[in-house]
């Protein structure tokens, strides 16, 4: 009993530590690497699409919250679904989805003002990254990696140039680094009936509110990922097939509700882009109603 306790002691310090080594790396990485931006009080909104669209949105995001609290103070519970003002349409959660309304951590954006807009955008950047290697991280945690390889994937994971250069430009890449790897943890929680599923849930659905252009990849991978995992667990095992099958059926069920947590927001975006345009031309002509 004494071992067992001194074991979980030192795997929980071992946890803390490995995390507390990687956010000092992160730090280190960010702050030498960033100080030219920081010496100069640069922000990281690029001149494209930043400027022209992801900046934008998110301080209307911001005034949209704070605009909500505060008619909620005044006991009116008022929740806007359209907006002619946006001039890329008028239903705000179809136009507006795929560049951030929806994703739970622009809820941050409540604080927004006029002189804190560009550093908050930025300091947003910096917390994506940072949540993407903690959720890496975690992944490679449940998988039992070694803690210094651990460290440096996750490193690498949030480092590179999908993270750096696009998730700059494009925040939602940002966003599918951080639930992927959520993701692939809660699978292997199901498939080696270890919990709840509740990990799995969480991740779909917040993939889900972040927008489905990036889910859809995802969701893709999911299917190869537990096929061949479930392959791997259970070829020696008696009765496998039986085994796979229900692991299959739960992990879609689990994902099923996932995607259903996340309809107010994941429907109107696929309506909007049902209608649009942009996509091939002509429209689906989908029409929601509530």
């Amino acid at each position: 009993m004494e071992e067992k306790a001194v074991s979980r002691v030192y795997e929980k310090v071992f946890r803390k530590s490995s995390f507390a080594v990687y956010t000092c790396l992160f730090m280190i990485i960010v702050c030498s690497g960033y100080v030219m931006f920081f010496r100069k009080q640069l922000s990281l909104i690029w001149n494209v699409d930043g400027v022209g669209q992801y900046y934008p949105v998110f301080i209307y995001i911001g005034r949209y919250l704070q605009n909500f609290f505060v008619n909620l103070f005044h006991g009116n519970f008022s929740l806007p679904l359209y907006d002619l003002s946006i001039g890329m349409g008028e239903d705000i959660i179809g136009v507006l989805n795929y560049y951030g309304f929806g994703d739970p951590l622009n809820l941050l954006a409540v604080m927004v003002t006029k002189s804190n807009s560009a550093y908050l955008f930025t300091f947003m950047f910096f917390l994506r990254l940072w949540l993407a290697g903690a959720a890496f991280q975690y992944y490679c945690r449940c998988m039992r990696f070694d803690r210094i390889p651990t460290i440096l994937g996750a490193l690498c994971y949030i480092f590179s140039g999908f993270a750096i250069y696009g998730g700059a430009m494009y925040s939602e890449w940002l966003s599918v680094l951080i639930y992927f790897p959520l993701i692939l943890a809660g699978v292997e929680k199901i498939i080696k009936d270890k919990g709840k599923p509740y990990l799995f849930i969480f991740s779909v659905a917040y993939g889900a509110l972040c927008g489905f252009y990036y889910l859809y990849m995802v969701s893709l991978f999911l299917m190869i990922y537990c096929i061949v995992r479930l392959a791997a667990i259970f070829k020696d095992n008696g009765g496998k097939l039986i085994k796979i099958l229900k692991k299959c059926f739960r992990c879609v069920i689990w994902y099923l509700i996932g995607i259903c947590l996340a309809a107010p927001i994941l429907l109107p975006s696929l309506a909007a882009y049902g209608n649009s345009e942009r996509r091939t031309g002509g429209g689906w002509n989908i029409s929601l109603s509530f």
